[in-house]
């Protein structure tokens, strides 16, 4: 779907190798899939905020999941990401997600 966007995006096939790319670079918003192999998206985004304390600006997070319910949001919400979107993906949703996190204003 980003292929869509005027966007520039790299993935992650993993918790790991995500976690890497996020030290080593600097992102205007990361998708995070709340089901990755090696460790869940909340774990891993936690991760993400305990190390970029230090930085002044908080790249934004938003959950990505096939799990639709309150709970997940919520949770999702609790650990400090800016968004929720569910898959299947809506190209709309996700427009209007990269349009308020990542683009500018």
């Amino acid at each position: 779907y980003l292929d869509h966007f005027a966007v520039q995006y790299e993935t992650a096939v993993n918790a790991k190798e995500a976690l890497k790319k996020v030290d080593t670079n600097d992102y205007s918003l990361i998708l995070m899939d709340l089901q990755m192999e090696g460790e869940d998206g909340f774990s891993v985004t936690q991760k993400i905020r305990d190390h970029k304390k230090k930085s002044k600006r908080e790249t934004p997070i938003v959950a990505v999941t096939a799990h639709a319910e309150k709970s997940i949001r919520k949770r999702s919400m609790k650990q400090n990401m800016q968004d929720f979107i569910t898959k299947p993906i809506d190209k709309e949703k996700l427009h209007k997600v990269i349009k308020a996190h990542a683009l500018p204003q």
